[in-house]
């Protein structure tokens, strides 16, 4: 099949900032992690120096309410509690949220098509996590 013919995937674009990352949720898996449109590589770029055990400020949009979500961004649920919500790269590279032993799509009520913007606590100070 010649190139040309490949269709591509028409995910919502992916917004780098120094200091803030917006990206969407694209996909909710049989577990209810959610999979965003952003990649790791995006993160690190709009986060100059972040590193796992970091704390994070997720600002979700979801039926025209919008709310701030604390979390860490973590290597494996392992790196956090029982019940906690992180942020973490999956296989192919890309962004996910997730509950440790938990489904993130239920507790934190998101869904396909939900804005995310990620940030440190201290570039969106001003603003209350929950």
């Amino acid at each position: 099949m010649p190139v040309e013919t490949l269709a591509t995937v028409g995910w919502p674009p992916v917004v780098g900032r120094p200091g803030t990352l917006e990206t969407s949720v694209i996909y909710r898996d049989t577990f209810g992690n959610l999979k965003l449109s952003a990649l790791t590589g995006d993160l690190l770029g709009a986060l100059d120096g972040i590193a796992h055990g970091e704390d994070v400020v997720l600002t979700v949009s979801h039926a025209g309410r919008e709310r701030q979500l604390a979390m860490k961004w973590a290597p494996t649920f392992g790196e956090v509690a029982l019940g906690d919500h992180l942020l973490y790269e999956d296989s192919y590279g890309r962004l996910c949220i997730a509950q440790n032993q938990g489904n993130a799509a239920l507790s934190l009520q998101l869904a396909e098509g939900d804005s995310v913007r990620v940030g440190r606590p201290a570039a969106l100070r001003g603003q209350a996590a929950e």
